[in-house]
């Protein structure tokens, strides 16, 4: 249960411990945790509820990019994050894509051989970004055409405020809401 891991995860953004699920709230919340391990890791999702296409999150193994996750089911989802890696150490990340308004989610669970480093350390600057649409990148993936911002269409860890985040080496926290 994540609840029992949760001195080795550092959290971004506004998140909240509910019944056993890490909440990640609005968009580019988010968790962060280091493992020495091998082989797959997974993420159990867990979703109270869902609007528009469901809720989508970047996952980043060792700094690199998976396939979006997109949560479209109440309920527990077990997603894995990683195969078949080499015995050492990894880092993960885990940062909603979608808006508040989009679903209610966050990982209940996390599956894997070996065992969790120490918690990822804060780092020297610190952001809070309070915005609108822009902010949480409405519709920033394609036109209103294409489903008007809805949530297949927008990412937040493309939009300006995880972007500036990033290039700063901040940590962050992301309160926007469209509109």
């Amino acid at each position: 249960p994540i609840k029992d891991a949760k001195d080795y995860i550092k959290t971004q953004g506004r998140t909240a411990m509910i019944n056993g699920t890490l909440m990640l709230d609005f968009t580019i919340s988010g968790m962060e945790f280091e493992l020495d391990c091998e082989g797959d890791v997974y993420a159990t999702f867990n979703a109270r509820k869902l609007n528009d296409g469901g809720v989508f999150f970047t996952v980043l193994v060792d700094g690199v990019r998976q396939d979006r996750v997109n949560i479209t089911n109440i309920g527990e989802t077990k997603v894995q994050l990683a195969s078949n890696l080499s015995a050492g150490k990894h880092t993960f990340a885990i940062y909603r894509q979608s808006e508040h308004h989009f679903g209610e989610a966050g990982v209940c669970a996390l599956s894997f051989e070996g065992e969790m480093l120490d918690k990822p350390a804060d780092k020297d600057l610190y952001i809070e970004f309070i915005g609108d649409s822009i902010s949480c990148g409405y519709g920033n993936l394609g036109s209103a055409a294409q489903g008007d911002g809805a949530a297949l269409w927008s990412d937040g860890t493309q939009a300006y405020t995880y972007l500036t985040a990033q290039a700063l080496g901040a940590d962050w926290s992301n309160v926007a809401w469209s509109g």
